[in-house]
């Protein structure tokens, strides 16, 4: 498997309050994070509605969500992993190709963001915590160094393997509130998450195939303005953006790879022509596909 160059676990940040994540929001507001409790209790207002986490409730967040209104017991105790909005769509787009319910497993998350979990299931959040901090004490910064993409790679692999492991944990022929939830009940934000993952998923079925913004608007039932509203709202970029980005990272990926050459790596991504491919290459990073490989296989 290739991996993207940049990522390495200081990209994850481990945080042990509420206050702490607040304050760590103001620098990186795109942050995603998930919450442990390890000890006492909380009631929060939580995108609208009221919520209570106790010891081993795993709560598990987007960017633009954060407690509310909250209430502490005095024993609370919490662990926070808040980790970079840029390098969790790297992971989850590895783990897309991985695991087969993934998209099924987001929906779940939407309505079911309080996980409990196991004591053993715990104690392996531990074990990866102790992974990460390993790796973050040890990175050698000299970044055109061999050691150093080695242990970018270890990061990421890692990285993949959590969400994996938590992927693992959601099971969401459990309680299927989506098909219980009528439209009535869902409000204007939920339904918009639901468009915008549906996107998704079509993108990565078909995105390698086909590019055009009104073909996935035809299949999601809905206009190309509408599609169009649903992504600038969700992400800030116009679908078109969010095609091409997913073209790119999977170029990026399959250049990273000496295996490839740039020819097949067009010819996967459905580009007419080498000289075609190699275009829009350029024109997106600024730099040819030879030259991108060359800096990366060095």
């Amino acid at each position: 498997m290739i991996v993207t160059k940049r990522w390495t676990f200081r990209d994850i940040v481990t945080l042990s309050s509420v206050e702490a994540l607040l304050e760590h929001r103001q620098e990186h507001p795109d942050s995603a994070y998930m919450l442990l409790c390890q000890s006492g209790h909380m009631e929060m207002i939580y995108r609208g509605e009221k919520k209570h986490i106790g010891k081993f409730d795993l709560l598990m967040s987007a960017a633009d969500q954060v407690p509310n209104e909250r209430v502490e017991s005095e024993d609370f105790r919490c662990t926070i992993y808040a980790l970079k909005a840029k390098s969790l769509d790297d992971i989850l787009y590895a783990c897309m190709k991985e695991e087969p319910n993934w998209m099924r497993k987001l929906r779940y998350v939407l309505v079911h963001p309080i996980l409990h979990l196991t004591r053993r299931q715990v104690r392996l959040i531990s074990a990866y915590e102790g992974l990460i901090h390993f790796y973050a004490d040890n990175i050698v910064e000299t970044k055109t160094s061999k050691v150093e993409r080695m242990r970018r790679r270890i990061a990421f692999l890692q990285g993949q393997a959590i969400v994996l492991e938590f992927m693992s944990w959601i099971d969401v022929d459990k309680d299927n509130d989506e098909r219980q939830m009528t439209n009535s009940e869902r409000t204007s934000g939920e339904r918009t998450k639901e468009l915008y993952l549906r996107f998704y998923e079509l993108l990565y079925t078909y995105g390698l195939v086909e590019r055009r913004v009104g073909w996935y608007a035809e299949q999601m039932h809905i206009t190309p303005a509408y599609l169009h509203h649903i992504c600038t709202e969700t992400t800030g970029d116009s679908p078109q953006q969010i095609i091409s980005q997913m073209i790119l990272k999977e170029a990026k990926q399959r250049l990273s790879s000496p295996e490839a050459s740039i020819k097949e790596t067009a010819f996967a991504l459905n580009f007419g022509s080498e000289s075609s491919f190699c275009k829009f290459f350029k024109k997106a990073v600024g730099v040819s596909p030879t030259e991108f490989r060359n800096t990366r296989n060095a």
